[in-house]
């Protein structure tokens, strides 16, 4: 089991302490106050820092998030149109069964003739034009 080091918080969601404060009880002499000025200073500079990251990295979510949802419609846009697509009425069984209905009114003994064999071709090629349009 593992044990939190004395007087740390145990609860890692806490937001971070952003009191800064410098002591006042340094003693008032130049090196000390210019000490005290500085430090004041450098609190003031790091909370501007902390500010801005803090606002970034929230405007940076932001845009993911809306970058997701705009994704998120788009795909299922597609996923639509699609599906309507797949399910588009087509006459395309009733060309297949006229073709199969024709092929089998020739002859089996004409099939092996050129002419016969070049029409037959020739029908194939055509059923597969108004298939793929």
């Amino acid at each position: 089991s593992s044990h939190s080091p004395p007087n740390t918080p145990s609860d890692h969601s806490a937001p971070p302490d952003t009191n800064y404060s410098v002591s006042p009880s340094i003693p008032e002499n130049s090196e000390k106050k210019l000490s005290l000025e500085l430090a004041n200073m450098l609190i003031e500079k790091w909370r501007k820092v902390e500010t801005h990251f803090v606002g970034g990295i929230k405007r940076v979510f932001h845009m993911l998030r809306d970058q997701q949802r705009k994704f998120l419609e788009h795909f299922n846009n597609l996923r639509k149109d699609y599906l309507t697509y797949l399910n588009r009425p087509d006459n395309f069984q009733d060309h297949l069964d006229l073709f199969i209905k024709n092929f089998n009114e020739v002859d089996p003994d004409m099939r092996d003739d050129v002419e016969t064999k070049q029409e037959l071709h020739q029908r194939v090629e055509d059923l597969k034009e108004v298939l793929w349009q």
